[in-house]
């Protein structure tokens, strides 16, 4: 009996192969769909990749423009603090007034012949870094154009000379003259046995930068009245070179204020 039951007729072996046909078929159609959609999907992915790596170049871009646009604002808002900063101007001008008290009355040597009859012949000041000043190596260099005296005191004006005030100065920033530290006054019309018993230069840059000095007590020879400044100290200094300054005394140190 169960015999029968297992043997299938001709008719249900066509209907079985009739069904695998098509569940094959769906199967297949299936995977076809798949296949179809996860490809969609896949190049749906690149697309929405490639936009989001078109923004992400754009907006580096833009991040890179901005970063120029704020480091050119830098360089010019750098510029602009330099042009109002006037240390950091070219150095064009410079002058000086001279207050000088030496001991006892002191009457001036006279000069004659035309070599000597300008006041900035007789009369000078000049600037310079020590120890360059040392070999009488300058920077700039002040002659005298107004003079007055009242007993043993001084008073004398310098501006740039007209010939040879740049010396060395070219190209310098008003704050490298200001970092200046030596300078020497040469005063041909004291006597050589002139004693100084203080004094002070208030050096103007650009008419605008002012800075003093302290001129130390001492006994000029030539005579040149020098001082350097350094350490907190306005000291005097004997160059030793140039042959027209000269003076062998001992530096004395003078606190400045």
């Amino acid at each position: 009996m169960f015999l029968r039951r297992s043997i299938m007729t001709v008719e249900d072996l066509q209907r079985w192969a009739s069904i695998l046909r098509w569940t094959g078929l769906a199967i297949t159609v299936v995977g076809i769909l798949i296949t179809f959609v996860s490809h969609r999907i896949a190049d749906k992915l690149i697309r929405v990749q490639r936009l989001d790596k078109q923004k992400a170049q754009e907006q580096t871009r833009k991040s890179e423009a901005e970063l120029q646009r704020v480091s050119h604002l830098a360089d010019r808002t750098t510029a602009t603090v330099s042009q109002l900063d006037p240390r950091k101007q070219p150095f064009t001008s410079i002058a000086a007034d001279l207050e000088l008290t030496v001991k006892g009355f002191v009457q001036p040597r006279k000069f004659e012949g035309p070599d000597v009859s300008d006041m900035g012949v007789i009369m000078s000041l000049e600037l310079g870094k020590h120890p360059n000043v040392l070999s009488n190596i300058w920077v700039s260099r002040l002659v005298a154009s107004r003079f007055s005296q009242a007993g043993s005191s001084f008073w004398i004006h310098f501006y740039m000379s007209p010939m040879d005030g740049l010396f060395n100065a070219k190209g310098m920033t008003v704050g490298e003259i200001e970092a200046l530290d030596a300078l020497a006054i040469r005063l041909a019309f004291l006597p050589d046995d002139c004693e100084i018993i203080k004094g002070e230069v208030t050096v103007t840059i650009n008419s605008s930068i002012r800075r003093q000095w302290l001129i130390p007590p001492q006994r000029p020879s030539s005579p040149t009245i020098t001082c350097w400044i350094h350490d907190g100290y306005s000291s005097s200094f004997y160059t030793g070179q140039g042959g027209w300054i000269g003076g062998d005394y001992p530096i004395e140190g003078l606190r400045t204020q």
